[in-house]
């Protein structure tokens, strides 16, 4: 009782193809031709696609780094000074930084000295308004000695400071 689509269709005379099945798949004797000189074509050397040219040098690394807004604000400022982005900004800062080394064992020692030393110092000074300062003289110029002395011994680390 109930007919499909498909026996609708057959049932009043239309076939299930599409229309160009239903053409016999007819390409002109000229189409052909083209068609046949078209493949020849193409198995010559390859065709020279146009757009961007490649980049000689890919950059493919990723380096997220974490700053503050503070920090962000900053290295954004200086790279708009510098009239580039702030990818190329830090690129050329990498190349350009220079890497200064912790304090070796030694040298942290002898900041630890002289940060005890100064705080004799200032026992000595609070000592000397008590006492005067005639009393206490020997005292402090054997720690100005030894302060000094260590300075020295820092001051003649090779490495470069902040400033310059």
């Amino acid at each position: 009782m109930f007919l499909s689509y498909k026996n609708l269709l057959t049932a009043s005379g239309h076939d299930l193809c599409s229309r160009w099945s239903q053409q016999g798949n007819i390409i002109s004797p000229q189409r052909k031709k083209d068609m046949e000189t078209n493949a020849a074509e193409r198995q010559g050397p390859p065709l020279k696609k146009g757009g961007r040219p490649t980049k000689r040098v890919k950059r493919s690394c990723t380096v997220v780094v974490r700053m503050t807004e503070t920090e962000r604000l900053l290295v954004n400022g200086k790279a708009r000074e510098a009239g580039i982005r702030t990818s190329a900004w830090f690129r050329a800062a990498a190349k350009k930084a220079v890497v200064v080394a912790r304090l070796p064992p030694e040298e942290a020692a002898l900041l630890r000295m002289l940060s005890g030393l100064a705080n004799n110092l200032n026992q000595l000074a609070r000592l000397a308004h008590r006492e005067g300062l005639l009393s206490v003289q020997g005292k402090c110029r054997q720690a100005l000695d030894e302060i000094d002395r260590l300075l020295q011994s820092l001051r003649k680390d090779d490495r470069k400071s902040d400033n310059g």
